[in-house]
């Protein structure tokens, strides 16, 4: 009788030790359900978040207007005819250049309306201490016509006076600095003005004596 209750409690334990495996199992298949479940849930979301994405780069893509022409990928779109972007609807088809792009026409200079190349190669003024005011005139002209800095403008004028204008320019700069272009001018004109009133003077006098100062003075 003892056997019998004694077999009676171990079959009664199995059963309920099957009844927590089965509970455990409905455990585990209810949370594959919910598992499952959210994934499908997550798959469709994704899906819908993916389709806004593609509406949205669509309508940006129609905003932006045509497709712009990189020449960098010339050779990219030169072994394919017809490029179909797939982003931008109803935009038509986009033929790219050649990589042989049309070079823009060069800029010219307001102020100095003849290029490099066009400009016709003169001489500096020379300056031998003679005729100071018809040499000034000269050298702004130059100094215009080719756009040299005014920072230029003593050295360059200095580097083409021969003769005594050379000469004084030697011994005046050891003892004396020029301020400015005017400046340096003045003390050329002071220096040899008086050189162009003599010498006129001396013209003068040299056709008064021939008998022609009538058509010496009609010049002036």
């Amino acid at each position: 009788m003892e056997h019998f209750d004694l077999l009676f409690t171990r079959v009664n334990d199995i059963g309920e030790v099957q009844q927590q495996m089965k509970t455990q199992m409905d455990i585990r298949g209810q949370a594959m359900d919910n598992y499952i479940a959210e994934q499908q849930l997550i798959a469709q979301q994704v899906k819908a978040n993916g389709a806004a994405v593609a509406q949205l780069t669509m309508r940006q893509f129609d905003n932006d207007g045509p497709f712009s022409y990189d020449s960098s990928l010339s050779e990219i779109f030169d072994e394919k005819d017809d490029f179909e972007n797939v982003f931008a609807r109803n935009k038509g088809t986009h033929k790219p250049e050649s990589s042989k792009t049309r070079r823009p026409p060069p800029k010219h200079d307001k102020k100095n309306p003849l290029s490099s190349q066009a400009m016709p190669k003169m001489q500096f003024p020379k300056f031998d201490g003679q005729n100071t005011k018809i040499w000034k005139d000269n050298c702004l002209s130059y100094f215009e016509l080719y756009q040299l800095p005014e920072g230029m403008w003593i050295t360059a004028a200095h580097l083409h006076f021969e003769g005594n204008a050379a000469k004084w320019y030697q011994a005046y700069k050891q003892n004396h600095t020029f301020k400015n272009w005017d400046h340096f001018c003045s003390v050329v004109e002071e220096e040899f003005g008086s050189d162009d009133f003599r010498t006129a003077m001396n013209a003068l006098l040299d056709l008064k004596q021939t008998g022609t100062v009538e058509d010496y003075t009609s010049q002036f």
